[in-house]
């Protein structure tokens, strides 16, 4: 039997999960509930085993944080990892445990609308030059571009182009990330908010006009069919623009992003002044060739979103692993 299976049964779990669950609020936005193992001192899916330390790490790092449906995070989050805690078990494993509490997807009930934050979007503007200037009060003087890049599925040699071509405040770094199942492989550009706003490039404008170049004749040629997110931390929050380097679509994509980084931008600080943002979504959607935002993490309203989740209840049963915060899996050998 299989090791999860056993944790169902032991009464320590499901006494804690029981009070866990007992002390929510009756109109709680979950559908339904899981007892799911994280990582653990044994050896699991992905050949990975953790240290004692690093799994009680684990418990108290993914606590509160959202899942991710398929390890996907250009989807919104399908629910939330209530409550974690270490358990051994009699095999002398220690293993860190959630209840995990998941949404609606169906009918998409457990979501608000962007409009719950005080946002109309088809009214959404670009911040004016004031507001832009005070955000930047605390912002880097100097460029400074961090590519990351995982070596499970990016192979080094790929990215030895483009980083000989690279402008010297770009750093491109491979990373042994826990490969996700059936993840696309995905580059992560972190970049200061001054290379990316049209008015903010006059402050760095040879590096603006260095990095956008290097990002679309040197960079993307040499990806296709990766993903790409683009990571902005302009303040407490972060902006994350997603497209796919893919032949006929990473051009139109590219040649707007700057226009979809200022108002991604111009949401953000919105939302977040009305519900505490923590992380905003843009898409790039090839049918209606146009950025899009997909949806935004809050502290007072929880996922907000206006599009459809697109997952059935039978997807979601039949789903084999899940990511807490990106980064951990149900999967189990």
């Amino acid at each position: 039997m299989r090791t999860f299976l056993k944790m169902l049964n032991d009464p320590r779990i499901q006494s804690w999960a029981d009070a866990v669950l007992g002390a929510l609020e009756a109109d709680h936005p979950y559908k339904k509930f899981v007892i799911a193992p994280l990582v653990s001192t044994d050896v699991d899916a992905h050949s990975d085993r953790f240290k004692p330390a690093q799994v009680r790490e684990a418990a108290e790092t993914l606590r509160g944080q959202y899942i991710n449906y398929k390890h996907d995070l250009s989807i919104q989050p399908i629910g939330k990892a209530l409550e974690t805690a270490t358990f051994e078990m009699p095999d002398g494993h220690l293993w860190a445990i959630a209840i995990v509490g998941f949404f609606d997807v169906e009918t998409g009930s457990s979501y608000a609308k962007f409009s719950a934050a005080g946002v109309e979007l088809d009214q959404l503007e670009a911040l004016p030059e004031p507001a832009l200037n005070a955000l930047m009060e605390d912002q880097p003087s100097e460029p400074a571009v961090s590519v990351i890049y995982s070596v499970r599925e990016i192979s080094a040699s790929r990215m030895s182009e483009p980083a000989v071509a690279a402008p010297p405040f770009v750093q491109l770094r491979g990373n042994a990330f826990r490969k996700a199942v059936d993840a696309d492989a995905i580059i992560q550009i972190f970049l200061p908010i001054a290379l990316g706003i049209p008015i903010l490039t006059k402050i760095m404008e040879k590096p603006a006009e260095a990095f956008w170049a290097w990002f679309q004749d040197s960079l993307l040629p040499k990806i296709v069919g990766t993903r790409v997110f683009l990571v902005f931390s302009p303040g407490p929050y972060r902006i994350e623009l997603h497209m796919t380097a893919s032949d006929g679509i990473q051009a139109k994509a590219a040649a707007s992003l700057v226009k979809a980084a200022s108002l991604a931008l111009s949401l953000a600080e919105r939302i977040h002044a009305n519900a505490g943002l923590h992380r905003l979504v843009y898409k790039y959607t090839p049918s209606r060739e146009r950025w899009e935002p997909a949806f935004a993490v809050t502290e007072r309203l929880g996922v907000i979103t206006d599009a459809p989740v697109l997952i059935t209840a039978e997807q979601l049963e039949s789903m084999k692993g899940f990511s807490v915060g990106g980064n951990y899996t149900t999967d189990e050998k």
